[in-house]
């Protein structure tokens, strides 16, 4: 916390590996200029009404968030105040469903965004359908959900639903942090 007090207003990205609860609310007051944040793990949101409504983050990934409550405000309280997302990851997410989606559509319609993964989930075909229908700039959307998988690529020649030679690792290598912080790069 001390180190985000120092240096969080210069970071523009910030990989977070958290071993215990950590406030998620402080990296986005500490940090007014951060464009990527990866969190991997347990997160909570002290006093959300005195936070940051606008999030000038472009990349999110969110990694292993537990059905508890507090991770649950922490993932709507980063996607509702996230107005320039262009990049979305998301893995390990169960409790994410579509009436969650849909309540998070209405807080932020995300209008930006480009790329979705979303790998370990409870969404349906619905909530596919709703981020193809939703979100208009969308490019390559790669769902793997506990029910079926789902994919789009707009530049694909193929666009059939769970066009099964894509996998939700072939999307992910093209993640900001996995592509730059990826063991097998150096």
């Amino acid at each position: 916390m001390e180190l985000l007090q120092e240096i969080g207003h210069q970071l523009k990205h910030l990989s977070v590996l958290c071993s215990a609860p950590f406030p998620v609310n402080v990296i986005c007051d500490k940090c007014p200029q951060l464009q990527s944040l990866e969190i991997d793990g347990h997160s909570f949101v002290v006093n959300s009404a005195e936070a940051s409504s606008h999030l000038p983050l472009k990349r999110l990934r969110l990694r292993y968030l537990s059905d508890k409550e507090e991770d649950k405000k922490s993932f709507q309280f980063l996607l509702s105040s996230c107005k320039s997302l262009e990049e979305l990851f998301l893995e390990h997410v169960t409790f994410l469903d579509d009436s969650l989606l849909l309540q998070m559509f209405q807080l932020n319609p995300l209008t930006n965004l480009k790329v979705i993964g979303i790998y370990d989930c409870c969404l349906t075909r619905d909530a596919y359908q709703m981020f193809m229908k939703r979100v208009v700039s969308v490019e390559i959307i790669c769902i793997s959900s506990q029910e079926e998988d789902y994919f789009y690529d707009r530049n694909s020649p193929f666009k059939i639903p769970n066009h099964c030679s894509i996998e939700y690792l072939d999307v992910l290598k093209k993640e900001f942090f996995y592509s730059r912080l990826n063991e097998n790069r150096f």
